[in-house]
């Protein structure tokens, strides 16, 4: 990773993103090389996809603001439910994520830190065709696993149920944990 002295850097808000396999919009707003690795900045506009995987990082703590909502955050076991503009989930490295919104949409802004360089990730995000357009489960192709992993991120999905009612464990694929995950209480 290379990384540039820190300094004052300004950035347009007319930056193009990057959209997902399951219609979310990821846009870096601040790359790690511009905070020397301090941080990093996204703006996610959420689909109202139900299909998205949750994931966790491994290697940094992020925080989530809401800029429009409704959106639902589960970190964990817990389940952050109705969250509006102006609300902030902070989510320690180790534990799982993911969103979810309503039709009307909801726009994030997440703040990564350390900051990891998402490059790879985010092209790999980009050209993944392993979405069941129909709404079933997201299958992530090797190169995005991989790329993923590169950056310390890990994707949990849950695989479709089998015939029987027995329930269905959760299957990460990427990264693995380097530390015991931490519980939010």
């Amino acid at each position: 990773m290379t990384m540039t002295a820190r300094q004052a850097v300004y950035i347009p808000d007319d930056l193009a993103g990057t959209a997902t396999p399951w219609g979310d919009v990821v846009t870096e707003v601040l790359a790690a090389s511009l905070s020397a690795g301090a941080l990093c900045c996204l703006s996610v506009r959420l689909s109202t996809a139900t299909n998205r995987p949750a994931y966790v990082h491994h290697r940094c703590d992020e925080a989530v603001y809401v800029l429009s909502g409704p959106v639902t955050i589960t970190v964990g076991e817990r389940r952050l439910a109705g969250l509006e503009l102006g609300a902030c989930v902070y989510i320690p490295r180790g534990l799982s994520r993911s969103f979810s919104t309503d039709s009307a949409g909801a726009r994030l802004l997440i703040v990564q830190t350390p900051a990891e360089e998402l490059d790879e990730a985010l092209a790999a995000l980009a050209h993944d065709t392993g979405l069941d357009r129909s709404g079933g489960p997201f299958q992530p192709s090797a190169q995005l696993i991989q790329a993923l992993g590169a950056s310390g991120v890990e994707l949990i999905f849950q695989p479709e149920r089998p015939a029987t009612s027995e329930p269905t464990p959760l299957v990460t694929q990427g990264c693995q944990p380097t530390r015991e995950e931490p519980r939010i209480p």
